[in-house]
């Protein structure tokens, strides 16, 4: 594969943000020490972005990925802009709900939600910052931070902390100047700018960082599919595209998928992993065994909701039970993840180029 290519690693599997390669062979550890990445159902939040096991920042949510959260463990969602009526939009052809939309999908997954800013408020400021400080205690951890495109909530979150910093001793963990232009490059985010850079020393009463380090990605509108995790300059990676996600890579600049899920067969055996599925646990396995039934059996599906007490409208206003059967969206099938039908939806409705080259099905744990 040429290395012009700028590759997007798909997974099954959540990797702990800064646990990669960096961009710059910039030597960071997270700002906290911490243990793997404990959200409950990891899988349905991989695009989550850790900044502590408190935080985490993500760009605008679907009305999916709100129950997701609230599946992964998450206990509120803030929202730094205001979404009214007419600013709905749309992620690769699937719709982006307004902030009362938002609100309403976060009340039926259970989660508290809050939105911070009129459009267009001025993000980058003291005063932005001390109204999200604000904001944050009055919600419950760990809490998902967003904005469009994860970049101006990264900066307040931040921000929020280097503040905190700067004027409470006991606060922890700590940031400053340093930390920040470290961690945000890894991020693939740059906020290098003059007139950031003056914000940045307004807030942690630090001297102005006249040359920090900046990430390397390739190209800079990589964000327009904010929910990979930069590598190093044209790789990413990142957990199970969906049909939406397809239409976003291609105009963000990616040239290629490289697909490292099991396919239907392997060695002769089948080998479909699971998929996601709205209030089923992560981790039961597909095929099941002499005892227990197939993972997507209604029996089997029943036994592993999530939430017994959630109506069907937590699934959809049309459906009849509070679980979800197949993902589509996501190339499933009545069994599970669908290998075929990626493959065949990225080469035939996209230019990217498609690999698969899958990781031995131990590595997952899947039977």
């Amino acid at each position: 594969m040429p290395c012009t290519y700028k590759l997007l690693l798909s997974l099954a599997v959540t990797v702990s943000l800064y646990s990669l390669v960096l961009p710059l062979n910039l030597k960071l550890d997270t700002i906290t020490k911490r243990k793997p990445p404990g959200l409950e159902s990891p899988l349905k939040a991989w695009w989550a972005k850790e900044l502590t096991p408190d935080y985490y920042v993500a760009g605008r949510l679907t009305e999916r990925q709100i129950k997701y959260a609230s599946e992964a463990g998450f206990r509120s969602i803030l929202s730094l802009f205001m979404y009214e009526t007419g600013e709905g939009g749309s992620f690769g052809g699937e719709y982006l709900p307004t902030t009362a939309e938002a609100w309403a999908a976060a009340s039926i997954s259970g989660l508290q939600y809050t939105a911070l800013l009129g459009s267009k408020a001025d993000w980058a400021s003291i005063d932005t910052v001390k109204k999200y400080g604000k904001a944050i205690q009055h919600l419950r951890r760990p809490i998902l931070l967003h904005c469009d495109r994860g970049y101006t909530i990264a900066f307040v979150a931040l921000m929020h902390m280097a503040n905190q910093t700067r004027y409470n001793e006991s606060f922890e963990p700590k940031v400053y100047s340093d930390d920040f232009y470290k961690m945000t490059a890894a991020m693939g985010l740059d906020f290098t700018h003059d007139d950031l850079k003056e914000v940045v020393s307004q807030i942690t009463g630090e001297p102005f960082v006249v040359d920090p380090p900046r990430h390397n990605c390739e190209p800079d509108q990589w964000r327009d599919y904010w929910l990979a995790h930069p590598v190093s300059r044209n790789w990413y990676i990142g957990g199970q595209v969906r049909d939406c996600d397809v239409k976003k890579l291609e105009e963000a600049g990616f040239k290629a998928i490289v697909n490292m899920r099991m396919g239907l067969t392997h060695n002769g055996a089948p080998s479909q992993e699971p998929v996601a599925l709205l209030n089923i646990k992560d981790g039961t396995t597909t095929y099941g065994n002499g005892t227990v039934p197939p993972r997507q059996d209604l029996k089997t599906l029943k036994d592993n909701k999530i939430n017994n007490h959630q109506s069907s409208d937590y699934i959809s206003e049309k459906s009849r039970i509070n679980y979800e059967i197949e993902n589509p969206q996501e190339f499933g099938d009545d069994i599970g993840y669908n290998q075929d039908k990626e493959k065949e939806f990225v080469s035939t409705e996209s230019s990217l180029k498609y690999y698969h080259i899958p990781i031995c099905k131990s590595a997952f744990n899947s039977f």
